[in-house]
């Protein structure tokens, strides 16, 4: 199978950092990845996978704008995201997203797996 996925055309690293002024402590929010693969899924067997660490203290962000799969939008959180989305036909795009979070104050880890079908009309 990977003899015919297609080659690799787009290579990314990429970062965020954000500071909550707010706050006098616990306000950092830090981003970093790296994506390889097509930029964007249009055909079948394009590809492109995705590593993400994530680090974000208590008041590092606003609630509203954290990702909601990882300990249901809170913050007070650390670890890693790993994307891989294939062309299954022209159009026709499988997402595979796993999530390995854990908790700063407690170690309590959560770890998800899922799946989608995209089909772009």
């Amino acid at each position: 199978m990977l003899k015919d996925l297609k080659t690799i055309n787009s290579a990314s690293i990429f970062g965020e950092y954000n500071k909550n002024t707010a706050c006098d402590e616990k306000n950092i929010a830090a981003l970093v990845g790296v994506g390889v693969g097509k930029h964007k899924i249009k055909n079948k067997k394009d590809w492109k996978a995705e590593i993400q660490y994530r680090h974000i203290q208590k008041d590092g962000l606003v609630d509203i704008l954290t990702d909601y799969d990882t300990f249901r939008g809170g913050t007070n959180v650390k670890g890693i995201e790993l994307i891989f989305k294939y062309g299954l036909f022209n159009n026709v795009t499988l997402g595979l997203d796993y999530i390995s979070m854990q908790e700063l104050s407690t170690d309590q880890v959560e770890q998800i797996l899922q799946t989608d079908i995209s089909v772009r009309f």
